[in-house]
């Protein structure tokens, strides 16, 4: 990856990151509308379930745990991305495209992955704020 490059995920990482929580929220909300479902389920919890999750009692301490669990998780996958993006970068400057339909189908995948590491740690500082 060249330094530019670099330079330039940092930059476009900490203009998200330093955005207004609700800016931060809208644009995260947008870029999960952006991603390809690949489940045609949804996404919620089974209302079986609802019943039982209400007479749940937690502690405090134990919410915190398994948040901050989450958000590791989330920090690894953004951190996983981020090196997605750092070889492709490489890549590109090795790679010879046959035509301009390749090269813009490779940009936009390094595209896709530089956002994909913006919104990994994004969402990872919001709950380290909640909790």
């Amino acid at each position: 990856m060249t330094l530019e490059a670099l330079e330039e995920l940092f930059r476009a990482r900490e203009r998200q990151l330093q955005s207004s929580p609700s800016q931060l929220k809208d644009n995260l909300k947008q870029y999960k509308k952006t991603v390809q479902r690949y489940n045609h389920d949804t996404e919620q919890i089974n209302k079986e379930f609802i019943r039982d999750l209400k007479r749940w009692k937690v502690d405090a301490h134990q919410l915190v745990n398994t948040i901050h669990k989450i958000t590791e998780t989330t920090r690894v996958q953004a951190r996983a991305s981020t090196e997605l993006f750092d070889q492709l970068q490489y890549l590109q400057t090795r790679a010879e495209f046959t035509s301009p339909k390749d090269r813009d189908i490779y940009k936009n995948t390094a595209e896709q992955a530089l956002r994909l590491a913006i919104y990994g740690f994004s969402p990872a500082k919001q709950q380290d704020k909640e909790a």
